[in-house]
């Protein structure tokens, strides 16, 4: 059965129900999902954004590489089908262009009574759109989806120079140590 859904990686009602009355951050002016400033959309990501900039927009943050639109479709179609992808993005849709993206990734555990864990990876606003809270919306987001998804605990990964703003959301620095071992860039 397919339905207005289809085109996003997930249901966009778990976006747009979130309760914002459960924010830990002000923000001033208000935003919400459904509002986040003029001529924005939130929304979850769909597979157009490929011609949208998003891949762009990624390469503020990090390496992407190149990506073939068959390619992104591909890795698309595998995280629609995990169902345990959240990327949420802004559209300028004045531009047409994707403008901010921040991804919850869950991982379903047996501790803590075969609960799940979150993950916030991937934060990135576009250069040119920065300081309008866009990055604040998209944490508090993703942290109220996190607590809807039923996930006992959500982590990320950050520059020391971040660790102030994501702060103010209640993360802490845990005990444990953040160990990586790369195979390719």
């Amino acid at each position: 059965m397919s339905g207005k859904n289809d085109k996003f990686l997930f249901d966009s009602s778990l976006l747009y129900n979130l309760d914002f009355s459960q924010c830990v951050c002000a923000f001033n002016p208000a935003v919400t999902p459904e509002r986040p400033g003029d001529g924005l959309v939130m929304r979850p990501l769909q597979i157009h954004d490929y011609d949208k900039g998003y891949l762009d927009l990624l390469s503020q943050l990090t390496v992407v590489g190149e990506i073939t639109r068959s390619r992104f479709q591909d890795q698309f179609g595998a995280m629609k089908k995990a169902a345990n992808h959240f990327v949420v993005v802004i559209e300028d849709v004045t531009v047409g262009k994707i403008i901010s993206s921040a991804t919850l990734l869950i991982e379903h555990k047996f501790i803590h009574r075969a609960s799940q864990r979150g993950r916030v990876e991937d934060v990135v606003v576009h250069e040119g759109h920065r300081g309008k809270q866009l990055a604040k919306l998209m944490l508090e987001s993703l942290r109220l989806l996190s607590i809807e998804l039923g996930c006992y605990k959500l982590t990320l990964e950050c520059d020391e120079k971040m660790r102030p703003f994501y702060e103010k959301f209640g993360f802490k620095l845990g005990s444990t140590l953040f160990l990586q071992l790369r195979f390719f860039e």
